[in-house]
């Protein structure tokens, strides 16, 4: 890790590491590259992989609570869970309004 970013918000900070962002990223070329393969396969245009901006607040303490728990060791299950739920919540929510 080199650097923490830290989220905009005044509230609570939330912060992602560089190799986080790397990973999400990484993630998301995925699947993009899966969609577009689907979207090419059924011959329908690929869409831009869209989300609920109204849920980032949400997410980013999601992570933050994940982050510090596994800094302290302990089973971060529980908190990964969430963050993963937040995240399903946030594209399945855009996907369905475009």
């Amino acid at each position: 890790m080199h650097r923490l970013i830290s989220s905009p918000s005044d509230r609570s900070r939330a912060y992602i590491c560089n190799e986080c962002i790397a990973v999400c990223h990484s993630i998301l070329q995925d699947e993009l590259a899966e969609a577009a393969a689907a979207t090419e396969a059924l011959g329908a245009p690929p869409k831009e992989l869209a989300f609920d901006p109204a849920l980032i607040p949400d997410l980013l303490d999601s992570i933050e609570r994940w982050t510090h728990s596994e800094a302290r060791g302990d089973d971060a299950s529980q908190e990964i869970d969430k963050v993963r739920r937040i995240a399903a919540v946030m594209f399945s929510t855009a996907n369905r309004e475009t």
